[in-house]
């Protein structure tokens, strides 16, 4: 045999072997006979238009789960590429997996590595003893007392919003969507960084361009993403890093910044970093003996103050732009809304309280409902 015949031999080989891989990821569940859904492509499973762009992710996860309802099935499999995966169609198998087996499934199956990829290693992206050790730290630093400590913060922001509103409500071409993002930005930044952003005044901040950046997926990044979610030990064998270097370099660097600021000139904040420093340096809060154990290093504080960021900043302004949108088709629910507001208004003499707010019934199911409804985390992997 010649040498292009050998070449040709072991070309046909190899094609042949990825081939049997791939097919048997995608009879993955049919050969255990567990249901699933059906005709997955060779290479994108059961979500070819997502790939291709033809849908968006959440529009096919959707489809799968419909086509099992529609089948009276509680679960079913499909294949996320070329990986199995199993799709939850009932609510209470669903509060199995996130309340009474959570011991079990309290991995999301994210790639993190902390010495690669320091601001990722945060709370939600943590697995196993590591987040065990961090939950335990920072579940003190989210009770309704904290949150009330840092409720005039977000007064103050809001306050900013209400008078930029007041000068530009009347343009046509003002973008609600992009007045709500510089809102959350304003408030992450006030809350979890401990500096005032006002990019309701200057909306090109570093603050928030960095934090946009953040959200910002170039081919590249898309590509590093895909290897590191579908083999997490090559992608660490690789030291994949998927945050770019500038935005990691600035948010370490602010955070650095504004730490020693407040060590060495004892200021004081009722914000969330404020928390993180007591832990950071004391192992838990000045206010609770029973949390405790090692402190925090300035990587780690900095990974929780982003996490901070990358959780409130797309969501929350989301949830409010599509709030709004659902109210002005409502025009009922948008007054008796607006009812309830001025009646609290006039209870606080124009500053609403916190204890006031959270008692606010007909808001609370406003924002319940918008969630329910066009969702922004519509997936929730374990």
């Amino acid at each position: 045999m010649g040498l292009v015949g050998l070449v040709l031999l072991l070309l046909l080989g190899s094609l042949t072997v990825v081939y049997l891989y791939l097919r048997s990821k995608q009879t993955f569940w049919k050969r255990r006979n567990i249901p699933a859904a059906g005709n997955p492509h060779l290479l994108y499973g059961n979500v070819s238009d997502w790939i291709k762009l033809k849908e968006h992710s959440a529009v096919a996860q959707q489809r799968i789960y419909r086509d099992l309802r529609r089948k009276g099935l509680t679960f079913g499999g499909f294949n996320n590429l070329f990986t199995p995966s199993i799709l939850l169609a009932d609510p209470e198998l669903v509060k199995h997996i996130l309340v009474k087996d959570f011991n079990v499934f309290q991995d999301r199956g994210l790639y993190v590595d902390p010495e690669v990829d320091p601001l990722n290693a945060n709370l939600f992206n943590l697995e196993g003893l590591q987040w065990k050790v961090m939950r335990q730290k920072l579940s003190p630093t989210f009770t309704s007392g904290k949150m009330k400590m840092m409720y005039d913060i977000v007064v103050g922001v809001a306050d900013e919003m209400n008078k930029f509103m007041e000068v530009n409500y009347h343009r046509k071409d003002l973008d609600i969507r992009d007045v709500l993002q510089r809102f959350t930005t304003d408030v992450i930044g006030n809350v979890a960084f401990g500096i005032e952003c006002n990019t309701m005044q200057n909306p090109d901040s570093d603050f928030r361009k960095m934090g946009c950046k953040a959200f910002q997926f170039t081919t590249w990044n898309l590509m590093k993403t895909f290897v590191a979610m579908q083999y997490r030990g090559l992608a660490k064998t690789l030291k994949i890093k998927l945050m770019e270097d500038d935005v990691e370099r600035f948010f370490l660097d602010i955070t650095k910044s504004t730490v020693k600021l407040r060590e060495q000139s004892n200021v004081q904040r009722n914000d969330f970093l404020k928390l993180l420093l007591e832990i950071k340096n004391q192992g838990k809060l000045s206010d609770d003996p029973n949390s405790g154990g090692e402190g925090l290093s300035m990587r780690e504080l900095a990974a929780q103050c982003f996490v901070f960021f990358l959780a409130g900043f797309e969501t929350s302004s989301t949830t409010m732009n599509f709030c709004l949108y659902e109210l002005a088709k409502n025009p009922d629910v948008q007054d008796q809304l607006r009812k309830e507001i001025n009646q609290a208004l006039t209870q606080d003499n124009g500053n609403i309280k916190y204890d006031t707010l959270m008692g606010m019934d007909y808001l609370d199911r406003v924002v319940n409902e918008t969630l329910r409804m066009p969702d922004s985390e519509w997936l929730s992997e374990r």
